[in-house]
């Protein structure tokens, strides 16, 4: 139909506006990116509206990695692998039954492994792509891959809550949305005066999570999977655009050390907003049902 035709020209259009911005920020010691959305993006088109997707998503892929110069046997190459990979893990989601409200910490779990076991595809093929061109050393290989595959899977965490849920949920009060702009600029402001003012403390782990839990926990309560997957997104693209750039509390000479850390605390982050919302969603269940039962009492 003309709705489904113009839905996955957008999707088409997201994978390839987010990977130009992923593009921007690969780690100072790597040529991969630590966030690739685009994976996540290309999951929740697959498991709204189905294979009808690879298409475009494939289209999208090859067209960013010509647009980064890429030669075009590679570009089809890591275009291929960058479709399967979500196909594989949205497979993976719908044959065990996954709940895109993400209500259970069970769908939390499952979306977490599929993404490591689906994002393994990408990875390993993007790595061995770029090492076939010469573009990349042998040496190189586990360093690219075992980046590509966290930039990967990152994505998938935190952008298919946001696209599964996206016009699904209640929209908030128009109020509160100037609540949630506000809570994003003192963070934004806070970050960048630690980073400027007290550069002693860009390395303190404590401190970054000291201003991200009260926002996280707000925008989560208020505004459910949408709003806390759009602050994730946003606090994690902050905090790659710094550490990619050699700055923060996440950036290391050590790569691994560096990347690991990073991930670490972006899956924290994403794993302790859908626990609230969960929370959330048991609680309003847990009322309603009190509700209910007052209500058959008073009969």
């Amino acid at each position: 139909s003309k709705s489904l035709a113009i839905k996955l020209g957008l999707v088409a259009i997201a994978y390839f506006l987010t990977a130009q911005l992923g593009l921007m920020v690969p780690y100072k010691e790597s040529v991969v990116t630590l966030m690739w959305l685009p994976t996540g993006i290309a999951v929740g088109a697959i498991l709204r509206w189905g294979k009808v997707c690879l298409p475009f998503i494939y289209v999208a892929a090859a067209t960013v990695e010509l647009s980064v110069g890429l030669p075009l046997l590679t570009s089809l190459s890591i275009a291929l692998t960058n479709t399967l990979a979500p196909f594989l893990t949205a497979a993976l989601l719908n044959k065990f039954n996954f709940d895109y409200r993400l209500i259970k910490r069970r769908d939390i779990l499952q979306m977490i492994a599929f993404a490591l076991v689906g994002m393994l595809i990408s990875s390993a093929g993007g790595a061995l792509s770029l090492y076939a061109s010469g573009l990349i050393s042998r040496e190189s290989i586990v360093t690219t891959w075992s980046i590509w595959w966290v930039g990967d899977s990152i994505g998938v965490m935190l952008a298919l809550p946001l696209i599964v849920n996206l016009g699904r949920e209640r929209l908030p009060a128009k109020h509160q949305y100037y609540e949630l702009l506000a809570w994003l600029a003192i963070f934004v402001i806070g970050e960048l005066l630690i980073l400027l003012l007290v550069p002693s403390l860009n390395k303190q782990f404590m401190v970054s999570i000291f201003l991200v839990l009260p926002i996280l926990i707000w925008v989560s309560m208020n505004f459910g999977i949408v709003g806390g997957s759009l602050l994730v997104i946003t606090m994690s693209a902050i905090v790659v655009w710094f550490t990619a750039h050699g700055h923060g509390s996440f950036y290391s000479q050590d790569l691994s050390e560096g990347v690991f850390s990073l991930w670490t605390f972006m899956t924290a982050l994403i794993i302790t907003m859908l626990l609230i919302s969960v929370l959330q969603s048991e609680r309003n269940q847990a009322e309603k049902a009190l509700s209910d039962s007052e209500k058959n009492y008073e009969r």
